[in-house]
């Protein structure tokens, strides 16, 4: 009896070795070496999957009450205003001049300039609208718009149009529309120019 047991292990014990002759007849060395990789990166993937886990969320968390933050930040913005003053439209020849010499002093021809005051009305404040006409440098332009939103906050740009006669000239066209809006009504509404 003993003899007939013994085939039975021997098959037993060579299971493994022959799941592996069937892999290696089947797939081969490449085969067996992609099967071994994507076992490892299952596994590795079972390791690191809940620590990413952790991590996502209490980003997620932490990304909720930054939001909060900036949220309680703007209603509290929202809420403060800041108040500007309108200049008396006595002003009005002062703010001309200023506008004329924030031109001149960025280098700037001033060819042309069209004024009109108008009074107030029951939708808008007492205003003086201004267009010019601007010729020199980009940077001298650019220089004198910032200039002038700068010195008077209540200057708002209607138009700003650049052209430049060819594409080797140096200085640039600009046609500028702006409006400053006054705190009493101007004397009249008149047009002057210049």
């Amino acid at each position: 009896m003993e003899t007939a047991l013994k085939p039975v292990l021997r098959r037993k014990e060579a299971a493994p070795i022959v799941a592996c002759a069937r892999l290696y007849w089947h797939f081969g060395w490449p085969g067996i070496v992609g099967l071994c990789l994507l076992l490892a990166a299952v596994m590795t993937l079972a390791v690191v999957l809940p620590q990413w886990r952790t991590d996502y969320e209490s980003n997620v968390v932490a990304s909720q009450a930054s939001g909060e933050q900036v949220r309680s930040i703007a209603a509290e913005g929202a809420t403060r205003t800041t108040e500007v003053r309108l200049p008396p439209a006595s002003d009005a020849p002062r703010l001309l001049s200023r506008i004329q010499s924030a031109a001149v002093e960025a280098g700037l021809g001033w060819p042309r300039a069209e004024y009109q005051f108008s009074d107030a009305t029951d939708d808008a404040p007492a205003r003086i609208e201004v267009q010019c006409s601007l010729k020199g440098s980009y940077i001298g332009i650019r220089r004198f718009v910032t200039a002038i939103l700068q010195d008077t906050p209540t200057l708002n740009l209607r138009e700003f149009r650049l052209s430049r006669p060819n594409s080797t000239a140096g200085d640039v066209d600009a046609k500028i529309g702006m409006v400053v809006f006054l705190a009493s009504e101007s004397p009249s509404s008149t047009r002057v120019q210049r």
